[in-house]
């Protein structure tokens, strides 16, 4: 497996941050299309729903949490 360069870290991170991948662009210093082609690419692609799915797991694992804490 290839190693995410620098940039991309910052656009994975952008994504998952920002609510559009114009936004992500602009936060990562790249351009829109730049974005799209390294979403095309097997090796981001997969780190991204590996980080999205990260993402998803914890937001859900703190809702539960906090609607547990609450029932007590």
């Amino acid at each position: 497996i290839e190693r995410l360069s620098a940039k991309q870290e910052r656009a994975l991170q952008a994504l998952l941050s920002e609510p559009t991948t114009r936004a992500a662009a602009a936060a990562a210093e790249v351009s829109e299309a730049t974005i799209w082609r390294w979403l095309a690419e097997p090796e981001f692609s997969a780190a991204y729903r590996a980080a999205r799915g990260r993402l998803l797991e914890s937001t859900l694992t703190a809702e539960l949490r906090q609607s547990d804490d609450m029932g007590r």
